[in-house]
C-alpha cells in the first residue's frame, strides 16, 4: 500500500509538471530532480527514519512547486517511455523509504541461563590426599545436590598421624546430612547474625567413598542424619595429636568416625590383631574455631 501510494504520487507530480511552455528540456529536469530525490533517499540507512523525513519533505515541496507553477498552464501528457520511467523511480523511492522508516522487530528476551548441572560426586582429589582435603570437596559439592545438605557423618579408614588417608588400604566415607528444623546454616551468614527458618527438609539422601585407587563414589542411604554446623571442628591431626598424648603409636593408621550428635565425640582406633595392638579411644570435638575479623 505505501509502495502504490507513493508511486501514483511521484507520477502525478511528474506529470503536472510538464506544460506545454516548459519544453522537453524542463521534463527531462524534473526527471532528473526525481532520480535525485530518490537516490537521497535510497541513500538514508536503514531505520534512519530523520533521513527519510528531510528528503521526503523536500520532495513535498518540489510537488508543491511544480503543481503552483503550472496551475494557469495547459499540461503536457508524459510520453509511455516517461510514465514507465516515472513509475520505476516511484517504486524504488516507496521501497528505500519503507525501509529507512521501518523499525527493526525487536529481539526476543535472551533465554535465562542454564546453571550447570552439579556432578555426580565431588571434584577430584588425588593421592595423596588429607581427610580435610576430602572434606572441603565434600563440603563444596553437597549443597550442590541439595541447598540443605550439610556433611554430618565423617569415617576415615587407615589414616596416618598427619590426616593423610592411607594410599593401600585407606578410605574416608562422607554423609551430607539436614540441618534440623529452624537451625539451616547459610555458609555466607555472618557470625552472630540471626538464622532464617529452614525450607522443607529433602529425603534423598546419599553418601560419598573415596579412595585412592578409584577416588569419589556416591551411594545412596535410608535416612538423612541431622547436621549442625560446623562439622567436624577437629582436624584428624588434631585428635591424632591427643591419642598420642595417651600413648598411642605415632607411625601406625588409625580409624576414625565421628557422627552428629549431642554430644558429638570422635571414635579414634588402631587395632592390630598380630600385633595385639587394639587402642580404642574417645575425644569430644570441641576444638576452637577462628572467628571472622571484623
Amino acid at each position: 500500500m505505501i509502495r502504490t501510494s507513493l508511486s501514483i504520487a511521484l507520477v502525478l507530480a511528474l506529470a503536472g509538471c510538464k506544460k506545454e511552455p516548459r519544453g522537453k528540456g524542463q521534463a527531462e529536469a524534473d526527471m532528473a530532480k526525481m532520480q535525485e530525490l530518490t537516490d537521497q533517499m535510497c541513500a538514508c540507512r536503514r531505520t534512519d527514519k530523520a533521513c527519510a523525513d528531510r528528503v521526503q519533505d523536500a520532495m513535498t515541496k518540489y510537488s508543491i512547486d511544480m503543481a503552483a507553477q503550472s496551475s494557469s498552464v495547459r499540461d503536457i501528457k508524459p510520453t509511455a517511455a516517461e510514465m514507465k520511467k516515472m513509475t520505476e523511480l516511484g517504486q524504488k523511492y516507496a521501497e528505500c523509504m519503507t525501509a529507512a522508516v521501518t523499525q527493526p522487530e525487536p529481539l526476543p528476551p535472551s533465554p535465562e541461563p542454564v546453571p550447570p548441572a552439579t556432578p555426580w560426586t565431588p571434584a577430584e582429589v588425588k593421592a595423596p590426599a588429607t581427610v580435610e582435603q576430602l572434606l572441603a570437596a565434600a563440603r563444596a559439592w553437597a549443597p550442590g545436590v541439595d541447598d540443605q545438605f550439610r556433611i554430618a557423618d565423617l569415617e576415615a579408614f587407615y589414616v596416618d598421624a598427619d590426616g593423610i588417608v592411607d594410599a593401600d588400604s585407606g578410605r574416608v566415607t562422607i554423609e551430607p546430612g539436614l540441618a534440623p528444623p529452624g537451625q539451616e546454616d547459610d555458609p555466607k551468614r555472618r557470625t552472630g547474625a540471626p538464622v532464617k527458618p529452614s525450607a522443607a527438609r529433602s529425603t534423598a539422601c546419599l553418601e560419598v567413598s573415596w579412595t585412592a585407587e578409584n577416588g569419589w563414589a556416591r551411594s545412596p542411604r535410608s535416612r538423612c542424619f541431622d547436621a549442625l554446623t560446623p562439622f567436624p571442628r577437629c582436624t584428624v591431626a588434631a585428635i591424632w595429636k591427643r591419642a598420642i598424648a595417651k600413648g598411642a603409636p605415632a607411625d601406625a593408621l588409625a580409624v576414625l568416625k565421628l557422627r552428629e550428635g549431642a554430644p558429638r565425640r570422635w571414635s579414634f582406633a588402631i587395632k592390630d590383631q598380630p600385633r595385639n595392638v587394639d587402642i580404642r579411644y574417645s575425644f569430644d570435638d570441641d576444638c576452637e574455631l577462628a572467628v571472622e575479623k571484623p
